[in-house]
């Protein structure tokens, strides 16, 4: 009777495993906060992983209901079970999502023994998903949406979906905790060990959730996203460690991140877009987090050395796909990249694109470094320069019609940095160019001896770099190299920058022009400042 009995339930599975039905299912965490309640369940035709799921799947799929998106995750320590993020996952399934995690179904009241699993069983999951979706006999035939489909992870889990970014069938990825690493490091046996060369290759959409700087792959991470400014891309940190907040009721702020991400580039919920666009985004507005962004908004972050130059980008309608020129706008002392925005309807109205740039330690107010002790002429100029290099290599960019656009100091940066023919500037708009700074501080300083550590302009504390640098710059003796088309803007009252300077300026280069404002001091009125957009309207038509 037994072995008829054992039989029997043989049969049952071998019957479940045909059909793809669930052999266990599981409610916890009040099933989710969103409107569908979620369970966990093991699929008898894929025990290698766990689902959750909205525990009823009619709303979806069919004439009327939308199909299923679908999230592929891998665990922390690339481990056989997704217990630690069974909260984090169940909520987002409870809004409307299909979770497919690596590893069994977690034992009940046991630690299942620990394995570390590989990247392989992510596209295991996605070709599980094809298969069920065209399957007549399976619970999630037409449910589930190909077209939307997003791979996940913590940690080594985070690795492995990294692993798989190339994979065409992909929408988004999020990376939790994780990064590639800047630094080789001894791999668990079959941790993936992907090198930063693969983030040029991903297509599509990242987030990145990490820990703040307590967590240990905050390095990895941050530096993976200041990597990918050829796709958007998001960084959120909260000061919670590697651990995050999976383990909360509802995944914790973390699963409200993510599922809002998931709305967002699944569903395409513009409400849920709200968290991550805008300059006051809606996550920025949630206690302890903080946010950056590539090609959202605009924003792109650049890297020069080891610092990362941070502006924002705006683009003039292209329904041809033609390459476009650009035009590349320099702050002044102390400034941000917010002053070039004022340029962006003349510049894309031309058909340039434009992008304002925030120079690294340029300003108590800079993006990534405020710490004007640090700030150099030198580095300025190649961060510009690498800004240019950068532009130069997009394919909707026109390289030989880079334009320079530089104010005050920025001005002297920008001048400097047309000089220099690898650059292949097109033409150069300076506007009051303090192209004194050498003269001005070298005549305070005479000697060398005579630089502080520390010096005060303007309420701007500067170190001794900054000055011992200007000791051999002679600007005259280079700007002169750049023959290309040059206009200069200044004011006859200005009395930070002498217009003489500029009139020496227009003397000094081939083919230039100099346009005085009656009137204008440092730092144009709006209708000076219309009048300069004239000005250098009539320029670019030339």
């Amino acid at each position: 009777m037994k072995r008829i009995l054992s039989m029997i339930m043989s049969l049952s599975l071998v019957a479940l495993m045909a059909l793809g039905q669930d052999v266990e299912t599981r409610v916890f965490d009040n099933a989710g906060s969103g409107p569908y309640n979620a369970v966990m369940a093991s699929d008898a035709s894929l025990p290698t992983h766990t689902v959750f799921k909205p525990q009823d799947l009619k709303p979806f799929g069919g004439k009327k209901g939308q199909p299923l998106p679908v999230l592929v995750w891998g665990n922390g320590a690339c481990a056989n079970t997704p217990d630690e993020h069974k909260n984090f996952l169940n909520e987002i399934a409870s809004h409307g999502f299909l979770v497919v995690a690596i590893g069994p179904i977690p034992e009940e009241g046991e630690q299942r023994p620990y394995e570390v699993t590989s990247s392989s069983l992510l596209r295991q999951a996605i070709d599980w998903v094809y298969k069920q979706n065209s399957d007549k006999k399976s619970q999630y035939y037409k449910k589930l949406d190909l077209n939307n489909i997003a791979a996940a992870g913590m940690s080594c889990g985070g690795l492995q979906a990294l692993d798989i970014s190339a994979d065409p069938r992909l929408k988004t990825i999020m990376v939790c905790n994780s990064g590639l690493f800047v630094n080789p490091v001894e791999a668990m046996p079959n941790m993936p060990m992907p090198k930063k060369d693969i983030l040029k290759d991903i297509k599509v959409p990242v987030l990145y959730m990490l820990g703040g700087k307590s967590d240990i792959a905050y390095e990895n991470g941050m530096d993976d996203f200041y990597r990918l400014n050829h796709i958007p891309a998001f960084a959120c940190n909260l000061e919670v460690g590697h651990g995050g907040t999976y383990g909360d009721p509802f995944g914790g702020e973390y699963g409200v991140v993510a599922t809002a991400w998931l709305k967002w580039q699944l569903k395409g919920d513009e409400q849920a877009s709200g968290m991550f666009v805008g300059e006051d985004c809606g996550l920025s507005k949630r206690q302890g987090w903080t946010c950056e962004k590539q090609n959202i908004d605009g924003h792109r972050w650049i890297q020069s050395g080891k610092q990362q130059v941070f502006g924002v980008l705006s683009k003039p309608e292209n329904p041809n796909g033609e390459k476009q020129p650009v035009a590349i706008i320099s702050h002044g002392f102390n400034g941000t990249y917010h002053y070039g925005r004022a340029y962006f309807d003349m510049f894309n109205r031309l058909g340039y694109q434009c992008f304002t740039l925030d120079f690294p330690c340029g300003s108590v107010r800079s993006h990534w470094d405020n710490n004007t002790m640090n700030m150099s002429i030198i580095d300025e100029q190649q961060a510009l320069e690498a800004v240019v290099r950068h532009f130069k290599q997009q394919p909707d960019v026109d390289p030989d019609r880079i334009v320079l656009v530089g104010e005050s100091q920025g001005g002297l940066i920008s001048a400097l940095t047309a000089a220099n023919p690898s650059n292949k500037i097109d033409r150069l708009i300076l506007v009051y160019p303090a192209l004194c700074i050498p003269d001005n501080w070298n005549e305070r300083y005479t000697e060398i001896e005579n630089i502080p550590d520390e010096t005060d302009l303007w309420g701007v504390k500067l170190g001794r770099r900054f000055f011992t640098e200007l000791r051999y710059l002679r600007p005259f003796d280079i700007i002169g190299q750049f023959e290309k088309p040059v206009q200069i803007v200044h004011g006859d009252a200005d009395r930070t920058v002498p217009v003489d300077y500029s009139k020496r300026a227009s003397k000094t280069y081939k083919d230039a022009r100099l346009h005085v404002i009656k009137g204008a001091g440092h730092g144009f009125k709006p209708a000076e400042f219309e009048e300069e957009l004239q000005v250098v309207e009539k320029f670019l038509r030339e």
